[in-house]
């Protein structure tokens, strides 16, 4: 999905979609529900670690 089409359907201007792509900004708790949303994930996916699963558990502490 385009930039444009995502600030489209998120009824949101596309550059404020861009400086969110490129960490210009910082989105609000309420602008990454509505983008979750819109791409259909859980807005917890946006506080994930680039390359962590979703479903990923901490390591165990006593091994």
């Amino acid at each position: 999905m385009s930039q444009e089409e995502l600030a489209d359907r998120a009824d949101i201007d596309r550059n404020y979609v861009g400086k969110l792509e490129r960490e210009e900004n910082a989105a609000t708790v309420d602008m990454l529900e509505k983008l979750a949303v819109v791409l259909e994930i859980d807005p917890a996916e946006f506080l994930q670690r680039k390359g962590t699963p979703a479903d990923a558990t901490e390591p165990s502490a006593d091994k």
